[in-house]
């Protein structure tokens, strides 16, 4: 978990979205690019959709798809543009 974690913190999250039954996103990781995500089939069948080595070779629900799961359900804050008011707008 604590690697998912500063994988979202670091912003190398991106485009994470659920469509059931998907979970799909990319992280990024040194120059590397992994589209990661789950399958979620049900509570308790769940499968790991990553392109790295570790998921790939032994099946194990990696870092890169649980960050995915932690930037779907945290999304990064909107930049909120500087917007003027119409007492803004009179004086210019």
């Amino acid at each position: 978990m604590k690697p998912a974690r500063e994988l979202l913190k670091s912003g190398r999250v991106s485009e994470a979205k659920y469509e059931p039954p998907l979970l799909s996103g990319y992280v990024r990781e040194g120059a590397k690019n992994y589209r990661s995500g789950l399958r979620i089939k049900s509570a308790i069948d769940v499968e790991n959709l990553c392109s790295c080595w570790q998921s790939r070779s032994a099946g194990k629900i990696c870092a890169h798809s649980v960050a995915v799961g932690l930037g779907y359900l945290n999304p990064p804050a909107a930049v909120a543009s500087p917007r003027l008011t119409s007492r803004q707008c009179s004086n210019t």
